[in-house]
């Protein structure tokens, strides 16, 4: 009987699936789900802001750390500027 993690990351179904046929049905649903998971908006974001900040640091490290610096203001200056547009909005609206 399989640790009872195992268990609990294996459908019922999986149980009556043929032991030749199991390995082959496990994998391919672990395909789509990984699928699935990639394919998500949010998953996509974070992907394309790494992906950015990787470059950004590459930079730092490889000498032009003006220029990774600059790149990296607007990860470091949007989410302070949304917040106080948002504090602007949100005081004027209820003065």
């Amino acid at each position: 009987m399989a640790p009872p993690d195992r268990q609990r990351r294996q459908a019922d179904w999986s149980r009556y699936v043929p032991p030749a046929q199991r390995h082959q049905i496990l994998l391919r649903r672990f395909v789509l789900r990984s699928r699935s998971l990639l394919l998500r908006r949010s998953t996509r974001i974070l992907m394309a802001v790494l992906l950015y900040l990787a470059i950004c640091f590459g930079l730092v490290l490889w000498g032009g750390a003006s220029l990774g610096m600059i790149g990296l203001l607007p990860l470091i200056l949007a989410p302070a500027i949304g917040y106080l547009a948002y504090w602007l909005v949100w005081s004027e609206f209820h003065r």
